[in-house]
């Protein structure tokens, strides 16, 4: 615990712990090109629309690791922004915190962390032989769709 202790010191005192609000625009200047990139070549139609449809994805995972800084709340900054989360990654901080929490404090654990509770929509391990799924033995030909769909799995 005291090394721990000496090396947070050093590490605030070397600055790791300030905000760089430049940063922070950057990131979020970014996410709004992205976004609006993304709402354009979708609205056009045809292939540029495919095009869309990953830059949004691109965007919302960009928000999502934005909101997922803030929502931590580290500092009054993040505090304020908490606010991102729901609005550009349609992430609520409660339902966030509870998710977070649970794969934090059990980590990889089946049964319990639901952020590897994906099959049989992605299998992140193979299952027990009763288990298992066709679906797995082409994953890595459907891993586009799949990986979309953790979207809708992750909220329910």
């Amino acid at each position: 615990t005291r090394s721990f202790r000496k090396l947070r010191k050093k590490l605030e005192d070397e600055g790791w712990w300030q905000r760089d609000l430049a940063l922070e625009a950057r990131q979020w200047l970014i996410w709004a090109l992205v976004t609006g990139l993304g709402v354009a070549c979708a609205r056009s139609g045809g292939w540029p629309s495919v095009a869309g449809v990953v830059l949004l994805a691109l965007a919302n995972t960009q928000a999502g690791w934005l909101a997922h800084d803030y929502i931590h709340g580290v500092d009054t900054f993040a505090d304020r922004m908490r606010f991102m989360g729901p609005l550009c990654a349609g992430m609520s901080p409660l339902w966030w915190s509870d998710k977070h929490n649970k794969h934090h404090a059990l980590t990889n654990e089946i049964g319990v962390d639901e952020d590897i509770a994906t099959d049989p929509v992605l299998f992140v391990r193979a299952p027990d032989p009763k288990n298992d799924s066709w679906n797995r033995r082409i994953q890595h030909l459907t891993v586009p769709f799949s990986f979309s769909m953790l979207f809708v799995v992750w909220r329910t």
